[in-house]
């Protein structure tokens, strides 16, 4: 009888030591492959995969800054279920200066936090297209190369993504210059979901042009777009296209997108002939809800080009969409 009654007391002891050396509660886990390269004036898409064991992941951010010395911005990410999340710095906030820096923070529903170091992101005029958001399936970027212009049929370059993690007990570069408690949210605008600088002011930014370089492409576009939404499980679904007449309407720094979306429209920032911007939307036809990321380039010769991406935001109907419109200016 003693002897059994040592060996319960054994087996507790031994069950209370471990339960002590097991942390009280596990955080989220997020899983991320950083953008290394970036094109300016162009949004750059992200997208994450966050897990946490002990409880459900309430949020998702993203922070992001173009110096050292400025207080970062934050957008919160849209989950898109699987644990996946998805979200774009615009691109008025790529550049002008040569580099770009984010980091990805994810809370659970205990009020845990975890986040990544600081990514480095190299700025060019040209060169690696910046992230996109992925297409679900091969139909989905066929139907988008079908939809693009010759000139932008080429294959994406890609870049090796080395790990960003420090040494153990090596502090992140740029924890010194930001700090992540500090969100600047007095000076900045919502613009589609995201967070962007307040329009207005920017400075001259250097580089010919002055008061042209803003007004000149001003006026209304039309032409015909091209929009795919593929389905992620094809085995159930095929892919929808909608087509018809697009108008963009640029006026000074503003751009509107109508018409690739039923009535929503979608307001982009534009610098130069480039213009970004990101829409969440409701659904449309065959459409579910999505998020959608645009981008255009204005042309000296009055012409116009669009592209847009983006995915679905209803849980029970996953997808990808893509789309583009070619456009000529018809007045001003």
């Amino acid at each position: 009888m003693m002897r059994r009654a040592a060996r319960w007391m054994a087996g507790v002891a031994m069950a209370a030591a471990l339960a002590g050396a097991l942390p009280a509660a596990a955080m989220p886990v997020i899983q991320h492959d950083p953008v290394r390269t970036a094109v300016k004036g162009q949004a750059l898409g992200l997208r994450v995969t966050v897990r946490d064991v002990s409880a459900r992941v309430s949020g998702v951010s993203l922070f992001y800054a173009t110096s050292r010395g400025m207080t970062p911005m934050r957008t919160a990410l849209t989950g898109t279920g699987a644990g996946v999340w998805y979200g774009a710095i615009p691109g008025h906030m790529v550049g002008p200066g040569d580099t770009l820096m984010y980091y990805i923070q994810a809370e659970n529903a205990d009020g845990e936090t975890a986040e990544t170091d600081w990514i480095n992101v190299r700025l060019s005029e040209t060169g690696v297209a910046p992230e996109k958001i992925p297409s679900a399936t091969a139909a989905a970027a066929a139907a988008q190369r079908s939809a693009m212009p010759a000139a932008q049929n080429k294959p994406a370059q890609t870049t090796a993504r080395p790990d960003v993690r420090q040494a153990p007990g090596e502090e992140s570069p740029y924890r010194k210059y930001l700090v992540p408690g500090a969100i600047a949210l007095g000076t900045v605008a919502v613009v589609g979901g995201a967070v962007a600088l307040a329009s207005g002011g920017g400075g001259g930014g250097g580089g010919g042009g002055g008061g042209s370089n803003t007004n000149n492409y001003n006026g209304t576009y039309s032409g015909n777009y091209r929009m795919v939404y593929s389905p992620s499980q094809l085995e159930t679904a095929v892919a929808t296209e909608e087509s018809g007449l697009a108008s963009v309407y640029v006026e000074g720094t503003g751009v509107r997108i109508v018409g690739m979306w039923g009535g929503e429209t979608i307001s982009c920032t534009r610098t130069s002939r480039t213009f970004s911007g990101t829409a969440a939307v409701s659904a449309h036809g065959a459409f579910p809800a999505a998020h959608l990321v645009a981008t255009g380039e204005l042309e000296d010769s009055g012409g116009c080009r669009v592209t847009v991406e983006g995915y679905s935001t209803d849980a029970a109907k996953p997808g990808d969409f893509s789309g583009s419109a070619s456009l000529a200016r018809t007045s001003k």
